[in-house]
């Protein structure tokens, strides 16, 4: 049987300055490795039995609605058909 995995991720805005992306990033390069515009966001991800335009359209409503603060952040919503466990 199958099921899908959906992801939303949420990040501040490109335009807004992200300190712990910053601080990040920093500790990154201080350890060898070159990272840039390093940014610090969150995952939300969840399994659903069964997708369709309905749930993929009021999923797409909640990342914008109660899981992200569309005036400082944007999200992107992934997802992706995989076997149960």
């Amino acid at each position: 049987m199958k099921r899908w995995k959906v992801e939303v991720e949420v990040f501040l805005r490109e335009d807004l300055l992200d300190p712990q992306g910053r601080a990040i990033g920093e500790a990154l390069q201080q350890h060898g490795i070159p990272a840039e515009d390093t940014r610090m966001g969150k995952v939300i991800r969840f399994f659903v039995d069964r997708m369709d335009t309905s749930l993929e359209a009021r999923i797409r409503e909640m990342a914008e609605g109660f899981l992200s603060n569309p005036v400082i952040e944007r999200w992107e919503v992934r997802m992706e058909e995989v076997e149960s466990r």
